[in-house]
């Protein structure tokens, strides 16, 4: 059905560029750093150039799945009885498609404005998820919430590290006498193994506090997982706001240190051993593909889509460009969480030391907020794909499909007709089978959500490699063969509903030969990447 809630354009593209620019960017810079700027500027520019080239093959199959699900609804129309009442929930929309059949000529019956461009517009709420199920079945289906799910869980634990890290290095107020001095310009890789506070009574290391405020995280924020969150607008312009902030003041800050203690020798074009990190780090930051459907469809008007969000993503290039090169310049240790670096710096000048505090813990403490008010938006998400993926249902029948003995849904009309002449022994076992079920999507699948992120937390501090594994492996099936998938199933499968489409939905990438390239190269990457891990071992 159409969207009810609709915006412009230019508001469509902020909420694009406040989902691109993430946690991946404060783990840009010591990718930078460890692969090399040369390799970082290269890759990083290719892979925006991926991304985008998938973009455009996502937004090309949501026109054709909708315009493929707007021609199944007129011909169901046109096949009813004209004098049969119809009760459709979408007025304007609908009343359109009857006005379009009853003024039809068509032979067969059928209206000939099926292909219309009307028919191509991106108004149904079409989930990726369902047009991998249209399109590709349930091996595609099965396929796409398989990475996602992945994605997802890797997203989680991301979130459980970086906010006990910040946290944690708030907190911990020891420094080694050898390391004290920070006014030289060079911030220090403080073990996970020293002490958290110079006292003999409080024996805590940095790691034993990471842990503890790991689990606290968890315990604060878990609850939530298990209920509803609705994410509103004002918290968008807030989130976007100190984000940007953030970023600002970083850039700013560390472009003041590079003109100060500026040094060439530390810097190293390329290692080719570390382009693992590099490349999970730079799929994370690029990745949008699951949620573009819930982006682009309220949107007022999409016919210069591609233009805008190629702007969009020249734009967030750019900034993680500036980004990482005057984080990599700035500093001769890149922390995995780049704010730590900022936390780390005194300010020499005396008259400045109360700005440069208060600046130093609004910057450690920017992930503190803006990830912990996502954290229980991501889990519940989460929670809800594995809810499809363990127990699908037919969402267009309603009809109950069983998987593992259990029923996973069926309305109160099938239930009573159900147990309609069943004998008691059938009445209590179905009664107890909707009690598993009940206690399994509403107690088991969001404990499982909580703890097993948080346990992966609890064992490793390192972001890096966190965002590395999620965007090297499951954020490839998202982002690059998931979209190559879709495009050439609609051109090869629906060879008319392609040609029929507007040229503003048409991908500027339409030759074979990109599907080709996109394949391929997410092959090479996965290969790549696995490659190197087992050298790494």
């Amino acid at each position: 059905m159409t969207d009810p809630v609709q915006y412009s354009a230019l508001t469509g593209m902020t909420y694009l560029g406040n989902l691109l620019v993430g946690t991946g960017a404060l783990a840009l810079p010591r990718a930078f750093q460890d692969a090399g700027y040369v390799l970082g500027i290269a890759a990083l520019t290719f892979l925006a150039f991926m991304s985008f080239l998938n973009m455009t093959f996502v937004v090309e199959v949501l026109s054709a799945v909708g315009a493929t699900v707007k021609m199944k609804r007129v011909r169901s129309l046109n096949a009813a009885s004209i004098n049969a009442p119809v009760h459709l929930e979408d007025d304007e929309e609908h009343c359109a498609i009857r006005k379009r059949i009853d003024t039809s000529n068509d032979e067969e019956g059928q209206s000939n404005e099926a292909l219309s461009e009307d028919f191509f517009d991106i108004t149904e709420r079409i989930e990726l998820g369902r047009a991998v199920n249209i399109l590709l079945g349930y091996v595609g289906w099965l396929f796409f919430y398989t990475c996602l799910i992945l994605y997802l869980f890797g997203d989680l634990a991301i979130y459980g590290a970086v906010v006990p890290k910040s946290l944690m290095n708030a907190i911990c107020t020891y420094v080694p006498d050898t390391l004290d001095n920070q006014t030289s310009g060079f911030s220090p890789n403080l073990s996970g193994n020293l002490p958290c506070w110079k006292s003999e009574s409080i024996d805590l290391t940095r790691f034993n506090v990471y842990r503890i405020i790991v689990t606290i995280f968890g315990m604060v924020l878990g609850p939530f997982v298990f209920f509803g969150m609705t994410q509103t607008r004002y918290y968008q312009c807030v989130a976007s706001f100190l984000r940007w902030l953030s970023f600002t003041i970083m850039i700013v800050w560390a472009t003041c240190r590079v003109i100060l203690y500026w040094q060439l020798s530390g810097l190293v074009p390329a290692r080719m051993d570390q382009f693992t990190n590099l490349f999970g780090t730079s799929i994370y930051s690029f990745m949008c593909h699951h949620s573009l459907p819930g982006i682009v469809t309220p949107m007022k008007t999409k016919r210069n889509i591609y233009h805008l969000t190629a702007v969009v993503y020249c734009l967030v290039l750019l900034f993680y460009l500036a980004v990482s090169l005057t984080g990599v310049m700035a500093f001769r240790h890149v922390e995995d969480v780049y704010v730590l670096n900022f936390f780390q710096l005194r300010v020499e000048d005396p008259r400045w030391n109360v700005l440069g505090a208060v600046v130093r813990y609004f910057l450690v403490l920017y992930p503190v907020f803006t990830i912990s008010s996502n954290y229980p938006i991501i889990g519940i998400t989460l929670r809800r794909n594995i809810d499809i993926l363990l127990f699908p249902t037919n969402p267009s029948k309603k009809e109950p499909t069983a998987r593992y003995g259990l029923t996973t849904e069926v309305d109160v009309a099938s239930s009573q007709e159900l147990l309609v002449g069943s004998n008691a022994n059938e009445v209590a076992s179905f009664q107890q089978q909707t009690k598993i079920l009940h206690v399994l999507r509403s107690v088991f699948l969001p404990l499982l959500v909580v703890t097993v992120p948080l346990s992966v937390a609890l064992f490793t501090d390192d972001v890096e490699v966190l965002i590395s594994a999620t965007g090297s492996y499951a954020g490839v099936g998202i982002q690059y063969i998931v979209p190559t998938w879709l495009a050439w199933k609609v051109r090869r499968s629906y060879k008319a509903l392609y040609e029929a489409m507007p040229t503003n939905y048409l991908s500027p990438f339409r030759s074979t030969a990109w599907l080709v390239l996109s394949f391929c190269w997410a092959l090479f990457s996965i290969a790549i990447v696995t490659v190197n891990h087992f050298m790494a071992s």
